[in-house]
């Protein structure tokens, strides 16, 4: 905050708001959210302490719901919001298998976020690679893409599995919608799968950030960004990030975090 005439914040206040792609902007104080970097970087109020990590929290904690020795997979596993489900599942005590797109991205999910194994989409057979890393089935399916691999993951579900639809990054793009998955095995594993929309759980924030806020402080949770340097570069920034090539979280910075 660079000026304020609301009685709730004042210079110097960090806060989250939604004011669209500028250096400066007006706010009455409606929707506005104010940080506290003492908990972590105030870059983090955009990813894993902002909207994607509720998104990762509550569809893992009260849609998927894993329970311990349980096997909980997720794709796009290294941005902010499969990063935060697969590392709150296995705080949770499931068994937790990533999908990634490089093996650079697999190798940091099982070396920093702390996965049993991650599987590269783009080498192989997506459902043979699934069915090897998990032989007894797939317990939770934390979906962030949809398409090929929701198919692919719907071929190795274990009985009474639950699948949480949640992002469809390769239809982003598409002029039209791709067809479904067949259905077939989500009736013979008795499966069920839910729809995720975290405005439907914006009053969880508070509880989200003081748990993964305390792991943060505990070393127990890990994240990671990829930051472009001025707001002339978010274009490039956004096109990067739906052709999937930016790893972790997407960021344009367009000043210091300290004066």
């Amino acid at each position: 905050v660079v000026e304020s005439k609301h009685p709730d914040y004042r210079a110097g206040d960090y806060v989250a708001v939604r004011n669209g792609w500028q250096q400066y902007a007006l706010s009455p104080g409606q929707g506005v959210r104010k940080l506290d970097p003492s908990i972590a970087p105030i870059s983090t109020a955009l990813g894993v302490l902002g909207m994607p990590g509720l998104t990762g929290w509550a569809g893992t904690v009260y849609l998927g719901e894993p329970r311990p020795g349980q096997t909980f997979v997720v794709s796009a596993c290294t941005g902010p919001v499969g990063s935060t489900a697969g590392q709150v599942a296995r705080h949770m005590g499931a068994r937790v298998v990533g999908i990634a797109g490089s093996q650079d991205k697999c190798d940091y999910a099982m070396r920093e976020l702390g996965f049993d194994a991650c599987v590269n989409y783009k080498t192989g057979d997506l459902a043979a690679q699934l069915k090897a890393a998990c032989p007894d089935g797939i317990d939770v399916y934390f979906d962030n893409v949809a398409g090929d691999t929701l198919q692919a993951v719907i071929r190795n579900l274990s009985l009474g599995a639950r699948i949480v639809l949640c992002g469809m990054i390769e239809a982003y793009s598409m002029d039209t919608p791709p067809p479904g998955p067949w259905l077939g095995p989500v009736v013979g594993a008795r499966a069920t799968m839910k729809g995720l929309v975290v405005y439907d759980h914006l009053q969880r924030m508070p509880e989200m950030t003081r748990t993964i806020g305390g792991w943060i402080r505990q070393g127990k949770f890990r994240w990671r960004e990829d930051i472009t340097e001025g707001l002339a570069g978010a274009p490039e920034a956004f096109c990067r990030l739906m052709r999937g090539g930016n790893f972790g979280k997407a960021l344009v910075r367009i000043g210091p975090e300290k004066a």
